[in-house]
């Protein structure tokens, strides 16, 4: 594979890493190349990796402060096929276009160590102007 293939399948990966980012509500700094560049979502627990529409969600918990039944918990509440299975660690799939329950995506949030954006709400500047409206 030459680089200019490479580059095309990193730009469509990133595409694709995007919208999963979107979909969990997850923050957009975790988006970022790995040591070899190929884009990933990094969280404090795991990644998350997208291969030809397939999601896969690697997790670990050897070096955290969690139990070691943690992920054993965890691959039984995020429902979603296990791809590799260890002891303290493991990895699950979804396709890229299969709909999340708010449950799992709260989860995968959580497991992988992902923080979710924040929600601003528009409102007016008045908290700004000392509470007044209008021209002083």
């Amino acid at each position: 594979m030459n680089d200019e293939e490479l580059n095309i399948l990193r730009r469509q990966d990133r595409v694709e890493l995007e919208a999963v980012l979107t979909t969990i509500n997850g923050a957009h700094n975790a988006l970022r190349r790995d040591q070899c560049g190929d884009w990933t979502i990094t969280g404090a627990h795991g990644t998350i990796r997208v291969v030809d529409g397939t999601v896969y969600a690697g997790q670990t918990f050897e070096h955290s402060t969690r139990p070691a039944y943690a992920w054993v918990v965890a691959k039984r509440e995020l429902k979603m096929t296990v791809t590799q299975d260890g002891e303290d660690e493991g990895v699950v799939t979804f396709g890229l276009r299969q709909r999340l329950s708010k449950r799992q995506v709260m989860l995968l949030r959580r497991y992988v160590g992902i923080r979710q954006t924040r929600v601003v709400k528009s409102r007016p500047l008045t908290h700004l102007k000392g509470g007044r409206q209008g021209p002083p």
